[in-house]
């Protein structure tokens, strides 16, 4: 999934870089997203979504964690060219198969494919508060 996004983000600062050569930007690599996102949640943990972002890299009121990290420039570039899907052909995509998150569907679909592998059942599984017996006879009942 990182790679996908990775990606298309890089893309799309090319694209944005080509049109306006004042726009400072280095390639996002898998450090630097992890930072990203790290710091993304941690303004939702700080529950911070009423405050401005240069608050939160202030010397005096902010959090050290985010300035250490990096500059508030270099957050809010990457949040402006962060993309999960070929821009270019999002309209198409939207328009034939009358998917609204087309956006986000690949890598929605490689979050899906991924959870299987991440999650094991163990020998008792509770669904809705109930134990079910691994036993297939335990529950069948003879016709009558």
């Amino acid at each position: 999934m990182v790679d996908h996004i990775l990606t298309w983000t890089n893309r799309h600062a090319d694209e944005i870089v080509a049109s306006a050569p004042s726009f400072r930007w280095n390639q996002l690599d898998r450090q630097e997203f992890y930072a990203f996102l790290g710091l993304s949640l941690l303004v939702g943990i700080q529950q911070s979504k009423s405050q401005h972002l240069a608050e939160l890299w202030d010397d005096q009121w902010g959090y050290p964690i985010f300035a250490t990290t990096m500059s508030l420039q270099r957050f809010t570039n990457r949040m402006r060219v962060l993309r999960f899907d070929d821009k270019s052909t999002r309209t198409e995509r939207v328009s034939t198969s009358g998917n609204q998150a087309a956006a986000v569907q690949d890598v929605f679909n490689l979050f899906l494919a991924k959870c299987p592998s991440s999650y094991c059942c163990g020998p008792s599984v509770t669904i809705d508060e109930q134990l079910f017996c691994t036993s297939v006879n335990s529950f069948s009942e003879s016709p009558t």
